[in-house]
């Protein structure tokens, strides 16, 4: 008997219909790749926010106490303000990314934004002005500034110990009133732990570097500072106690006396370090060959008061040199960095001694791209008449700090705003808006050296220069001609000559009245593309 049969095709996707699943599918997967992206992006950059927050403030009450405990100038020996460019590329990505990824001068020019420009170049600067908007993502401000402090309620200890090799004191028990203070970059070693100097020359013009200072040779010979996101800002402090009031076999620095260098040791480049090894003055042990600038060691046989008779005693405009460079002839040398590692630096033994420990606690902030230091005071005698307010007539104090005139606007009426001083930065533009101009205008309310405000045009100086000899290098606006080599760092020291005038063609004492410091912190990983800003404004003494 016949069976009847009916079939039934079961039915499926066509395969333009397999095409569209799939693609939904892949766009519902980027889609949730992203969410992911953005919420990894945001919590790593409000980390890297959280993170430079915490170091700025925690930075803000070091330094408040430091400029707080600083002495008046009545006792001050010196504060010195060295300021300089350092080109380098921020990370490892910014330098995958540049024109030329080998040189690190090539930037953005700020005069002209649609094309490159590169500062290696001795034509860079043909059009007679200054490259604007210092610093940038490649050219980075590092500075540095020394002073005496005293804090006779809470005193300064050390953090060193033992000089000896293999001694096993990592921190002596001392402590004093007194202590000079110095804020600055580091010099950091390569991966073998080496403070290499081979091939440095701080004589030649420009001076050549040690290859691991900040932003020196490539990525390869000098691993831990080439990047300005590795640079670290340190906060050294040596001690200052008589010889005899050191316990025995505490290691110091030692005053040799003599010229040069010398005599400004204990402070000055290259003192060497001894150990105490009697109760007698001028009693040590030999053996112990360190210098300062290894940072080993932070107790000097000096008082607030011997160093200020020193450095008074010392003839010459560049009395200042041992104390700011690690040269002794002539000025534009190279900085005096100190030596730091901040994972601490092994003995052969393998364990961390009093001799190495210190180069680790040196270390104030980390990835420090941008250290600025600027400063403000009564240098100039301005013009009080309301046709020309602020009209500067002499290069001496009248009592007033400096400032530079703000017209009045409709219902806001004139003001003053402090003329800062230190290496030319364009932070103003023309009234009355005064915003940036991509030009370093001294009148414009521009940071720049005191000379160069004195002799802008509309003034009527033409005796800065011999009145404002605490300027120890000019930075000029506008820079040199093409062919020549513009100074490379801008540097203002300050003695007992100075804050009270002696010497002076026109008279008055010549001194900081506020210090302002800008840090700038870098995310290695990129995580914070303009880097985290801070500005302090500390009063002196």
């Amino acid at each position: 008997m016949p069976v009847n049969r009916s079939f039934k095709f079961a039915t499926a996707f066509t395969l333009t219909e397999l095409m569209i699943s799939i693609a939904l599918v892949l766009i519902l997967m980027i889609g949730v790749n992203r969410v992911f992206k953005y919420t990894t992006d945001t919590v790593g950059t409000q980390a890297a926010v959280s993170s430079a927050m915490r170091d700025l403030r925690a930075g803000e009450r070091s330094m408040r106490h430091d400029f707080d405990a600083s002495v008046s100038s009545s006792e001050q020996p010196a504060i010195i303000i060295r300021s300089r460019v350092v080109y380098a590329f921020r990370n490892k990505q910014d330098q995958l990314t540049a024109v030329d990824p080998n040189n690190p001068q090539w930037d953005v020019d700020p005069l002209n934004s649609a094309a490159s420009i590169d500062f290696s170049s001795t034509t860079a600067l043909t059009d007679g002005r200054i490259p604007a908007e210092l610093p940038s993502d490649r050219r980075h401000r590092l500075d540095n500034i020394s002073f005496f402090a005293r804090d006779i309620s809470n005193p300064f200890k050390r953090q060193t110990g033992d000089a000896a090799a293999g001694a096993g004191t990592l921190m002596f028990n001392t402590s004093s009133t007194e202590a000079w203070i110095t804020y600055g970059p580091l010099w950091l070693p390569d991966n073998t732990g080496t403070f290499s100097t081979v091939g440095s020359d701080p004589t030649a013009n420009p001076p050549i570097p040690p290859p691991t200072y900040p932003g020196v040779g490539t990525a390869a010979t000098n691993p831990n500072n080439y990047y300005a996101s590795q640079f670290l800002l340190g906060r050294q402090v040596i001690l200052l106690k008589s010889f005899a009031d050191m316990p025995d076999q505490d290691s110091y620095l030692v005053g040799t006396g003599g010229s040069g260098a010398k005599a400004l040791s204990p402070l000055g480049f290259d003192t060497p370090v001894r150990r105490k090894t009697g109760t007698t003055s001028g009693t040590f042990n030999s053996s112990v060959t360190s210098v300062i600038e290894t940072g080993n060691c932070d107790l000097a046989d000096a008082t607030i008061a011997s160093f200020r008779d020193t450095v008074t005693a010392v003839a010459g405009v560049n009395w200042w040199l041992p104390l700011a460079t690690n040269g002794t002839q002539a000025q534009g040398q190279d900085p005096f960095l100190f030596q730091a590692d901040p994972v601490g630096v092994r003995s052969s033994s393998g364990g961390v001694t009093g001799d190495t420990a210190y180069k680790s606690s040196s270390v104030f902030m980390s990835n420090v791209s941008q250290f600025i230091v600027e400063y403000a005071g009564d240098f100039l005698t301005q013009s009080e008449l309301p046709a020309n307010a602020g009209q500067v007539t002499a290069a001496k104090p009248d009592g007033v700090i400096d400032f530079v005139r703000v017209p009045g606007t409709g219902a806001i009426p004139e003001r003053r705003m402090i003329q800062w001083y230190g290496y030319p930065r364009d932070v103003g533009g023309p009234a009355p808006t005064f915003a940036k101009d991509n030009v370093v205008t001294p009148t414009d309310g521009d940071v720049c050296p005191v000379q160069t405000f004195a002799t802008a045009p509309g003034n009527t100086v033409t005796n800065a220069p011999g009145n404002c000899a605490f300027e120890r290098e000019i930075v000029a606006i506008p820079p040199p001609a093409a062919s020549s080599t513009p100074h490379p760092y801008y540097t203002v020291a300050f003695r007992s000559q100075d804050f009270d005038g002696t010497g002076y063609p026109l008279a008055g004492a010549r001194k900081p009245s506020l210090i302002r410091i800008i840090i700038q912190i870098a995310d290695p990983a990129g995580r914070l593309q303009d880097g985290q800003n801070f500005e302090y404004v500390f009063a002196v003494k």
